[in-house]
């Protein structure tokens, strides 16, 4: 049997029911070991059969982030689990919006986004990275999440807190992912106050991968010539 490829989903599923019944520092233990044993098996390479074999963890995953608090430390592990079975797999990332994960990641983002502290931000960094490999590349996940209001949830998040260069660059990647789903979102950045804000942050910002990602969010805008 080749190594590489996975058990099937229902000792998969069976493994993940145990580990959702642990609480406390062994369960967070335990996420962190198999997410990033997960992670090995469908993105180093990656493997979109093990990838498909993994999507059934998808409902179970979206169960345990709703029903959990919001600072349990082990969401941060399951949004890293879903990343990886969703990456750059156009067939699992509409799986999970089929099944309403769009909607319940958009949830989680204002949930934590009204809790301010250190830790939400660096928790919304991680609820928004997982949301952003839920729909690069995908325009009918783009346009759910831009339905969502993600656009704007996100902008206000880049004001409200001081950010680092490489957290504002995944935050940012959202939001073009979002753009690039369709013209219609192009008003958010357009309009109000989100294009002066992304003004300030090229004009200031010394981190040329954000440069790069700015100018990228206002050339989907087809607002160029206003620079």
């Amino acid at each position: 049997m080749d190594p590489s490829v996975v058990y099937g989903d229902h000792m998969i599923q069976k493994c993940f029911l145990k580990i959702f019944t642990v609480k406390g520092f062994t369960a967070n233990a335990l996420w962190s070991v198999i997410t990033k044993a997960v992670a090995v098996c469908v993105n180093n390479p990656q493997n979109e059969r093990n990838q498909s074999v993994c999507c059934s963890l998808l409902p179970l995953a979206l169960k345990f982030i709703t029903s959990e608090p919001p600072q349990n430390p082990g969401i941060r592990h399951v949004l890293a689990l879903i990343s990886s079975v969703v990456a750059n797999n156009t067939s699992n990332q509409n799986r999970l919006r089929q099944c309403g994960g769009l909607e319940e990641l958009a949830k989680l983002i204002k949930l934590q986004q009204s809790n301010h502290s250190d830790l939400t931000v660096s928790n919304i960094v991680y609820v928004v990275s997982a949301l952003d490999a839920c729909i690069a590349d995908n325009a009918s996940s783009g346009i759910e999440a831009g339905n969502l209001d993600m656009i704007s949830v996100i902008l206000q998040f880049v004001e409200d807190f001081d950010h680092e260069p490489a957290d504002l660059k995944t935050l940012l990647l959202a939001v073009a992912h979002i753009l690039e789903s369709h013209e219609k979102f192009s008003h958010c950045i357009t309009e109000g106050k989100a294009y002066d804000q992304l003004v300030k942050l090229l004009t200031t910002s010394q981190d040329e991968e954000l440069f790069k990602t700015i100018k990228y969010i206002f050339s989907l805008c087809r607002v160029k010539g206003r620079l």
